[in-house]
This record gives C-alpha cells, structure tokens and sequence, in this order.
C-alpha cells in the first residue's frame, strides 16, 4: 500500500490500477502485515494493484520483500502470481505470500492493514 511502502520502493512511480483483494488471510507479523493465500472465498485481503514498468522493478520488490528466487525455501515471502479482483474485474497479479512460521502471529480480521492501522494507533 503507497501509504506503507519505504521511499526507496518508489510506489509513486508505479500505475496505480486500483483497489482489489485476493483470497487468503492477513497477519500482523510486527513490523509488517504478511498474507497467507487460501482458496477459499470466505476470508479477503485487501490491498492495492499497480502495474510494473519493466521487470527490473521486480527486482527491486524482490529484495525489499526478502525473496531469493534461486532459494525460495529460504525466503521471508515467496513472490506468485494470483488471482486478484478489482471491482467486477479479475486480474492475475504478482503478490508476496509470507513463508515462514505463522503461529506468533496476530490475525487481522478485517484483510485490510490499513484499517488496522487505524485501529492501532
């Protein structure tokens, strides 16, 4: 979310497309939210959608998002591509799915981070 992201990311550059959600549940791991997807329909994160100019951009997330393509077992999220849904839209979008253990965490119900972000402060 372009509220959340770090400078460096430079999320103002990016085509904003819009606002969607995906399938799974969202974590408050800390420091950071972290999304575990699901195919069940029952549970949304939401989040927002952009479009990446070229795939050195990618490379960029990928490394702020603590994910080595040459060794996803040993990433801190996992980049893949799925499903997102934008109004009466379906998208297939990347997205960064938490890879580590999950137990510790904090469920935020409601899918959406910055809501809860509001509630926390």
């Amino acid at each position: 979310m372009q509220e959340f992201a770090p400078p460096e990311l430079e999320i103002h550059k990016l085509e904003f497309i819009g606002e969607g959600f995906v399938y799974g549940k969202l974590y408050d791991l800390g420091a950071y939210p972290g999304v575990i997807l699901s195919d069940s329909s029952e549970n949304k994160v939401f989040g927002e959608i952009f479009r990446l100019p070229s795939e050195q951009e990618l490379e960029k997330f990928d490394q702020y998002e603590g994910f080595y393509l040459n060794d996803p077992e040993k990433s801190l999220f996992v980049r893949k591509i799925v499903p997102a849904y934008l109004h009466d839209r379906k998208l297939d979008c990347w997205i960064y799915e938490y890879n580590w253990e999950i137990e510790f965490a904090e469920l935020i119900e409601s899918g959406n981070f910055k809501e809860y972000m509001k509630n926390e402060r």
